[in-house]
């Protein structure tokens, strides 16, 4: 509950850290805390630290059609290239790098790399 409590005033702020570990025995909620909160922080419109569930972007992850947020079991990916290779379809990699190519192009054209 207090964790809980913790994820929802970060998303109400806006403050919200580079990366979290949901880490604890099994059975515990760890991937439905984490599924919820790549959720609420992406959500056009969280409401009290909850996604609204009414958004495009809501809608999109709870159909998993977005590469937006992607979900990586380390149990069974624990190394680099099996996350690279394993998590992702082709089609979804090829995607993946057009988003990162015009990144790339966009970021040399505003002479930050």
């Amino acid at each position: 509950e207090a964790i809980i409590k913790t994820l929802k005033s970060q998303v109400m702020s806006g403050r919200i850290a580079h990366a979290y570990l949901f880490c604890g025995t099994r059975g515990t909620g760890k991937t439905s805390a984490a599924k919820v909160f790549a959720r609420a922080i992406n959500c056009e419109t969280p409401e009290d630290g909850e996604p609204c569930g009414h958004c495009a972007i809501c809608q999109s992850l709870q159909e998993d059609s977005t590469l937006d947020v992607l979900e990586i079991d380390a149990a069974s990916n624990n190394g680099v290239e099996e996350i690279r290779e394993g998590s992702m379809t082709e089609e979804e990699q090829a995607a993946f790098q057009a988003s990162v190519d015009v990144i790339r192009r966009a970021a040399v054209a505003e002479g930050i790399l």
